[in-house]
């Protein structure tokens, strides 16, 4: 008895041994059909960015535009709600002069000093300009008024403050659950995103799957939207904004391009030739004000005296 026991298990072994393997198989074949087909559907992977985006505790946003002969590069690194505060380098060119600065700022001030001036054009005095008296020389900049008024840099990362309207179309940074929530609520109500899910193009960059959504934004929704946001984080800049009054404003045509596979915005593009990048995502950066500056007006003076 105790022998044939032992092979009809040998032979249930063997079958409970198939019936694992086949699951295992089936498990694995699940697996791939969700990360191919299932979690990059393009309305799940724009709505899981847009749910993402509130999430993240720390992003760079790299910027080129050139208006007028001025070609402006910039990358800021910013957080917002969890802490308020950027970082930034801006280099501009114009002609033969290219301007280096770096800029830091929380949400009451920014600070900004002079890395390097080069220029071809010459002093008062015919002279070659020697810009070592003001290189790395903090000044400080606006501060906020009784309303709470946020600092340039801040409000331009997060806001999109000083750059076309629109160029900020998703809201980044890191909202408490309860924010979060009502907030894509309110997205998903006023319809401040249009866009059709059956014409998203693909690409790929560096081995990732990218989704180009071509977006048309609303005006008064979007700045509806903004403004909330901006309350969640602290922020005061829109807190007087009725978004009524841009009621003849026509929609915001965008290209928005998202990481399938990570649902993080990886551009923000217009047909202007705006282009907005980000990357970076979950890394904070580590920002020390300065202990001493000057005021900005102090180092314009020391920069037009120069001879």
């Amino acid at each position: 008895m105790f022998y044939e026991t032992l092979k009809r298990w040998a032979q249930y072994r063997d079958i409970f041994a198939w019936l694992y393997g086949v699951g295992a198989a089936l498990l694995v074949l699940a697996g791939i059909v969700y990360w191919n087909v299932v979690s990059v559907e393009p309305q799940a992977v724009f709505e899981g960015m847009l749910a993402q985006s509130l999430m993240v505790n720390g992003v760079s946003s790299q910027v080129t535009e050139t208006v007028a002969g001025t070609k402006l590069q910039q990358t800021v690194q910013y957080v917002v709600g969890s802490g308020n505060m950027a970082h930034g380098i801006t280099v501009l060119n114009q002609g033969g002069t290219t301007i280096k600065t770096e800029l830091v700022g929380n949400a009451t001030k920014t600070y900004t000093k002079y890395l390097a001036i080069s220029t071809d054009q010459k002093t008062k005095t015919g002279k070659k300009f020697n810009a070592a008296s003001v290189l790395d020389v903090w000044a400080e900049g606006q501060t906020s008024d009784a309303s709470g008024t946020s600092s340039p840099l801040l409000s331009q990362a997060a806001l999109g403050f000083g750059s076309p309207v629109g160029s900020i179309p998703v809201a980044i940074g890191n909202l408490m659950p309860e924010q979060r929530q009502a907030l894509l609520r309110q997205i998903s109500e006023s319809e401040v995103y249009q866009t059709d899910y059956g014409k998203v193009s693909k690409s790929h960059q560096n081995g990732h799957l990218l989704y180009n959504y071509a977006v048309s934004v609303q005006p008064i929704p979007y700045l509806n939207m903004l403004k909330t946001f901006a309350q969640d984080i602290g922020m005061h800049d829109l807190d007087k904004l009725d978004a009524n009054t841009y009621g003849g404003t026509a929609a915001l045509q965008l290209t928005l391009t998202v990481d399938a596979h990570s649902r993080q915005l990886v551009q923000v593009s217009s047909q202007s030739g705006y282009r907005l990048t980000y990357s970076g995502y979950g890394i904070a950066p580590h920002i020390t004000m300065p202990a001493h500056a000057i005021s900005s007006g102090d180092l314009q003076k020391r920069l037009s005296s120069i001879e």
